[in-house]
């Protein structure tokens, strides 16, 4: 009824409980260190406790790299169909054979029969958020005011003006928006050496 399978369900679940299962061997390896040193930071604590991640199998960590919008779609609604064509258009811009993660929050169009084969299609690992707060997805919502705040502040008279301010401000925020978390470069310019650097690792 909620356009939801089953099966997703029971995968939903699934994770769950592996994921809490990492979290509380990452918990009691913190904790050890942080005896020590209370004040640590994360950085320096992932630093330290790499070497036991890779032991344990354990993967932890960010997986946004450039900040690349690769995606997008206009629409009245967010509907399975809609945000399957901004994932289609992410699919197509596509230019690395790696096995991806896609990250989002708990929202229905996500969950939906519909986007999860999308997703299995492309062969995509689906990750989701443990709640439905904007906080657990904060890296798209960080994107999302971004576009918002400092590129559509402009009123449009009608669809056709917006489809065309939405496509230039998102060319200008990777072309031409510098990041401080990427070191003042554009996502597009990290985007392009990530892919140069793992085909040239790939010749090696």
């Amino acid at each position: 009824m909620l356009g939801i399978s089953r099966q997703a369900v029971y995968q939903s679940e699934k994770r769950k409980v592996s994921r809490a299962k990492v979290l509380s061997q990452v918990k009691s390896l913190v904790l050890d260190i942080r005896r020590d040193m209370p004040r640590v930071g994360t950085r320096k604590l992932y630093y330290l406790l790499k070497p036991e991640f890779d032991k344990l199998g354990i993967k932890i960590g960010r997986d946004a790299y450039s900040r690349k919008i690769v995606g997008y779609k206009l629409s009245d609604d967010m509907s399975a169909e809609q945000v399957v064509r901004a994932f289609n258009m992410a699919v197509e811009n596509r230019n690395s054979k790696k096995e991806l993660i896609h990250h989002s929050d708990r929202g229905l169009q996500y969950c939906a029969s519909l986007y999860q084969k999308a997703l299995k299609k492309h062969n995509v690992r689906p990750s989701m958020t443990d709640g439905y707060d904007c906080y657990r997805n904060a890296l798209a919502e960080r994107v999302n005011g971004i576009l918002k705040q400092e590129f559509l502040i402009h009123k449009c008279n009608n669809g056709k003006e917006l489809e065309q301010l939405i496509k230039e401000s998102i060319d200008t925020y990777n072309n031409k928006r510098p990041h401080l978390s990427l070191n003042m470069k554009t996502p597009n310019f990290i985007h392009n050496k990530k892919t140069f650097e793992a085909c040239f690792k790939g010749l090696i």
